[in-house]
This record gives structure tokens, C-alpha cells and sequence, in this order.
């Protein structure tokens, strides 16, 4: 019976499937939207920017995780406003931003529920990913804003394996959640 009652717990601790807000369009209309679309802003931006260096700079440079993990502290962008940013890719004449919010060192530049490896750990109070949705959703209606994940999300590595619907759940659920409750 305490078996049984420990399974029931683990799997009630499972994360549910993400509901879609609406329908899925067709990947044809995706397509034709693209295509249609020309021009848009991908942003690459996280706690590697402390060194001044790119996304991949913790395995490029073997830097050891303890290592690294000093410089995600002092992950600080004071300096950030979602509103220029927003403007900027406006003016710039973006048809949409995609922001790559967990990278492959595992970090993720929103507060989420389901990681200790994100804002919490930093000192800046905010929540960038959630001030840059919001900020495109007051400012430019017509700016579509969307949020891509990076490879490491749910395994911790860059060589994904295992059940691909399963990462695709987590990684849209916490996505969802990061966007719409500033937290994953």
C-alpha cells in the first residue's frame, strides 16, 4: 500500500500536458505568414553576457560549471528597458521577435517554477522575459512576440533524448506560464 501511495504522489507531481490557447494553424498558413513576414528579430541574450562572450561560451571554453555559475550571479541587466527594445524592433521594422529564454548553459532569463537556474539567483528583481512580452503586447499589438527555448530545458544538455512530446509539453507549459504569470 505505501508503494502505491508513493507512485500516486510521484505521478501527481507530473507536470499536465499544455493546453494550446487556441487552434493550431495549419502549417501552410505558418508557413505563408513567414514567408509573408520577411523581416524579424531574434534575440540571443543571457548571463553569458557578463563575459562578453556567446551562448556557447561554457562549453566552448570549458569553463567549469562552479566557475560559470559566479558569472549567472552577477547577472545584473539594469540597463534593460522592454519598451526601447520593443520600439527599436518596431522602428527597425520587425514583423516579430523571437527571444531564446533558456539557453544551453541551462539558464533561463525568466523566474520560473520549475528551475532554480534562472532570475532568482541574480540580483536584477525583474523578470526580463515577462517585461518584454508585456511591453510588445502594450506597444505594438501587431509585433508578435514569441518565446523559443533552447535545446538544454528539460535535460540539462544540448543533445536532447528521449520522448520529444514530452519536451515539447514541458517546454511550451513553462513557456506559457513564464509569458503570461512571469514564472515557469
Amino acid at each position: 500500500m505505501r508503494v502505491v501511495s508513493i507512485v500516486c504522489l510521484l505521478l501527481a507531481a507530473l507536470p499536465a500536458p499544455a493546453q494550446p490557447r487556441t487552434a493550431p494553424i495549419p502549417d501552410s498558413e505558418r508557413t505563408r505568414w513567414f514567408r509573408d513576414s520577411k523581416f524579424g528579430i531574434f534575440v540571443h541574450w543571457g548571463a553569458y553576457s557578463v563575459i562578453g562572450r556567446h551562448e556557447w561560451a561554457r562549453h566552448k571554453l570549458q569553463i567549469p560549471q562552479a566557475e560559470y555559475d559566479k558569472f549567472v550571479r552577477q547577472f545584473n541587466p539594469v540597463k534593460f528597458n522592454a519598451a526601447e527594445w520593443t520600439n527599436l524592433f518596431r522602428s527597425a521594422g520587425a514583423k516579430y521577435v523571437v527571444i531564446t529564454s533558456k539557453h544551453h548553459d541551462g539558464f533561463s532569463i525568466y523566474r520560473s517554477r520549475v528551475s532554480d537556474y534562472d532570475m532568482e539567483i541574480t540580483p536584477y528583481p525583474g523578470d526580463p522575459l515577462k517585461q518584454l512580452a508585456e511591453a510588445a503586447q502594450r506597444a505594438a499589438k501587431d509585433l508578435p512576440f514569441l518565446i523559443k527555448g533552447g535545446e538544454s530545458i528539460l535535460s540539462g544538455k544540448t543533445d536532447v533524448t528521449g520522448d520529444a512530446q514530452v519536451f515539447q509539453e514541458f517546454a511550451v507549459g513553462t513557456l506559457q506560464l513564464s509569458a503570461s504569470e512571469g514564472g515557469g
